[in-house]
């Protein structure tokens, strides 16, 4: 029952909160190669993102 009461609490006061949200230069970068279609670059910009973002096979889930 505490258990449920905090996280109503805390869904509460998150849903109150106001949120900005940027977007990513890589993504947008990436989303430019798609609609340019220029697969050339794919390989280098996956590569860039799991860098900097510390993950990996990324071509998995962006490019099939």
């Amino acid at each position: 029952m505490i258990t449920h009461w905090q996280s109503f609490r805390g869904i509460h006061a998150f849903l109150k909160k106001e949120y900005a949200f940027a977007a990513a230069p890589l993504l947008a970068e990436w989303e430019e190669a798609v609609k340019a279609g220029d697969e050339t670059v794919y390989l280098a910009q996956l590569a860039r993102m799991e860098a900097e973002w510390g993950l990996t096979d990324l071509r998995k889930v962006l490019w099939k």
